[in-house]
């Protein structure tokens, strides 16, 4: 579907971050690929899912950092 196919460019989008740093927060993702809050949690969950990503810690702490393969 075409919402699948916009979803899967936006977790590609994020997993490209991750060229440029070992970690980031769901403020990065809002601010650099300009999404709401919600819409970043949501990519963000589902890739950690997938297990293409980690968490590391909760609340206003939370980093996202790409998973060893």
């Amino acid at each position: 579907t075409f919402i699948g196919k916009f979803s899967n460019d936006e977790e590609q989008m994020i997993l490209n971050l991750f060229e440029l740093t070992n970690e980031i927060a769901i403020s990065d993702v809002m601010k650099i690929l300009k999404m709401s809050r919600a819409t970043a949690g949501r990519r963000l969950a589902k890739l950690i899912s997938k297990g293409s990503l980690i968490q590391i810690g909760d609340g206003k702490t939370t980093k996202y950092r790409k998973k060893k393969k």
